[in-house]
């Protein structure tokens, strides 16, 4: 992964590129160094683009885990949901 300050252009943004809000910065023109923010979706092949300075990529990691918790947790809540009448059905109940 490249640092906060280096420009990319060999490859285009993914969503781990981006920040909490889901930007990156593209470069406004080739002679400046003045540059906008957008959403890492919107950036087009050959543009010159880097991370914020808000991305962390950790961020990416705590996120997927809370996602997988997510995930479990609701799989979780849906057996305890459906566990009962699963039981009257057989008249354990």
């Amino acid at each position: 992964m490249s640092r906060t300050n280096e420009w990319i252009r060999d490859r285009l943004p993914t969503e781990e590129d981006a920040d909490l809000n889901g930007d990156i910065q593209i470069k406004v023109s080739p002679y400046f160094e003045a540059a906008t923010t957008d959403h890492w979706s919107q950036v087009a092949a050959g543009v010159f683009w880097r991370h914020t300075r808000y991305w962390n990529p950790q961020q990416v990691d705590r996120i997927a885990a809370l996602e997988r918790r997510i995930v479990e947790l609701e799989r979780v809540v849906s057996e305890m949901i459906k566990g009962p009448s699963k039981r009257r059905s057989l008249g354990v109940l």
